[in-house]
């Protein structure tokens, strides 16, 4: 008997272990808020921006099917606080309409911003990798009304900078 109830023991021990690293675990993302979806590295990037939902599911899906991509996205956003800037003004507009008053201020503040981030991360010659216009493809696909709208300002206002410039 005394052995059947050490046996007993040792398994409830060994339960009562996995259960408090399991508890450890939870208690970590609860802490830093990390989604355990997504890699260390892209979670701690996410966490920093304070990304909205549907641009961190985006970037979920686009982790598992373009991992480059992604890796390279982050390592951007690490090293170039202009385009940490530029995507909080992007997520500020999230849950926005076209016609959100917001979005041209944010257009209209982005519009440096991007212009100067696209001039320092221009791709090498060449067309852009078919995962990378994928990507492109996913986000542009997630974004809301007021996110496209401000888009579209921003080419506008690069284009009446170029005639400005002719």
């Amino acid at each position: 008997m005394h052995e059947a109830l050490r046996a007993l023991d040792a398994d409830l021990a060994a339960q009562q272990a996995e259960i408090a690293r399991r508890r450890d675990v939870i208690a970590r993302l609860l802490d830093h808020g990390d989604d355990p979806t997504l890699s260390p590295d892209l979670a701690a990037t996410v966490r920093d921006l304070d990304l909205p939902p549907q641009d961190v599911d985006a970037l979920r899906a686009a982790e598992s099917a373009l991992p480059e991509v992604v890796e390279s996205y982050r390592e951007r956003m690490n090293r170039d606080p202009a385009l940490r800037t530029l995507t909080a003004l992007f997520a500020e507009l999230a849950d926005s309409d076209a016609d959100d008053p917001r979005v041209e201020e944010v257009a209209r503040r982005m519009h440096p911003i991007l212009s100067g981030v696209a001039a320092a991360n221009e791709p090498p010659d060449g067309p852009p990798s078919p995962g990378l216009a994928r990507f492109g493809g996913m986000m542009i696909a997630d974004l809301s009304p007021g996110q496209r709208r401000a888009l579209d300002l921003v080419t506008e206002y690069e284009q009446a900078d170029d005639r400005g410039r002719s």
